[in-house]
């Protein structure tokens, strides 16, 4: 493993690689000025032609043997990374509070304080108090590096496998985006439903209830009891409705329904006693997310399938859970091209790959971490009663 201060400076050297005359060893203009487009579009376009069927495996020799091609073939394969990572569904940014500004890979010290209580009156020339210290607390966690490594041979720039080029780095982006999705989802969960150590009957904030509207109206009138160590009330509100995929429907229509019917009658032969009241769905405003992961995460028993989370804006007050990204990055993963070990010598120009078996290897890099905050902000329910 790479100390911290090798992990910085290798994160340091990929935002220059490409700056500041980067690219001139190629023979090709700076990275993203109009010069280095031009080359990129004219690059993506050959590949597509070929792919299409409309240029032939001769002119796409041609173009190979030229040495700046594995460098667009680079920036080519980071567009579809992102392409493939920014389109995969992901719901982490919704429940989450969301940090892009992680300097490193130190451990991250996030302090608070437990304020909440009243001003006291002053009277005519009488002395302000001093306001008691409230209690610190702090929450920590530290960026993880992920990864993988594309390697492609010399021969699949001459063969028919350019198809791999379009695939693989659309798949390795997808794989990205679930990596940080299911690091997200086992903050929250863990195998038994609700995570077990966040949630908890002692913490008031973990339920057995099944997603029903008895159900979600249980859970909704924990959050005012879910106060400040001083008793004061906090700003947790609930906001969003996180559920496991199989309770999609299920939730769709709790929070659909315009109207909700609370029916307390007794019938009779001769009269119906009691009383049946309509109201506004309280629960209409709630925002619906699926836990796609919650499956994978959540293995016990039918508890993939069952549990349901209530929780708080994440971006009001202290909130629940956080993920963090690497300043400079952020919510993205990078691609870094391996630089060639080979020279041609005699003349003439060629594409230089590995010395010992001609292959490009570019390398998928992401760097997140993240935290469970305030137990205040969320309830969860492992839905098997």
């Amino acid at each position: 493993m790479m100390a911290e201060a090798s992990l910085t400076q290798f994160f340091e050297s990929a935002r220059s690689q490409r700056t500041h005359g980067g690219m001139a060893r190629y023979g090709l203009p700076d990275y993203g000025t109009p010069g280095w487009l031009q080359h990129l579009a004219e690059s993506e376009n050959l590949l597509q032609e070929y792919l299409a069927g409309n240029v032939s495996k001769r002119t796409l020799r041609e173009a190979l043997t030229r040495s700046d091609y594995p460098v667009l073939l680079g920036d080519s394969i980071n567009r579809r990374l992102l392409a493939g990572y920014q389109t995969y569904p992901s719901t982490y940014q919704t429940w989450c509070k969301i940090d892009t500004t992680v300097k490193d890979f130190r451990t991250l010290h996030l302090k608070y304080k437990n304020t909440g209580g009243y001003l006291t009156k002053v009277d005519e020339q009488q002395e302000y108090p001093e306001a008691a210290k409230p209690a610190e607390g702090e929450y920590t966690y530290a960026l993880g590096k992920y990864g993988e490594i594309i390697s492609f041979s010399w021969e699949m720039l001459v063969n028919d496998d350019l198809r791999a080029f379009t695939s693989t780095p659309m798949e390795l982006g997808e794989d990205a985006r679930r990596t940080v999705e299911n690091f997200a989802t086992k903050l929250i969960a863990d195998s038994t439903g609700p995570h077990s150590t966040f949630f908890t009957t002692e913490r008031k904030n973990r339920l057995t209830d099944a997603l029903t509207f008895d159900g979600l109206k249980k859970a909704w009138n924990l959050f005012p009891k879910l106060r400040s160590p001083s008793g004061q009330g906090i700003n947790n509100r609930p906001a969003i409705l996180a559920v496991a995929p199989s309770l999609e429907l299920q939730a769709q229509e709790l929070l659909q329904a315009d109207q909700v019917w609370d029916i307390n009658q007794t019938i009779s032969s001769t009269k119906n006693t009691g009383n049946r009241l309509s109201t506004q769905n309280p629960f209409k405003a709630l925002q619906l997310v699926l836990l796609d992961e919650l499956p994978n995460v959540a293995t016990t028993g039918t508890v993939g399938e069952t549990s349901w989370f209530l929780l708080s804006d994440p971006n009001l007050s202290r909130g629940a859970f956080e993920l963090g990204f690497l300043q400079g990055f952020g919510d993205n993963p990078i691609v870094i091209q391996q630089k060639s070990d080979a020279q041609t010598i005699g003349g003439g120009d060629a594409i230089n790959g590995s010395f010992y078996n001609d292959s490009f290897n570019y390398k998928c890099v992401h760097a997140f971490g993240g935290a469970q905050k305030d137990h205040r902000f969320a309830v969860g329910s492992d839905g098997t009663a």
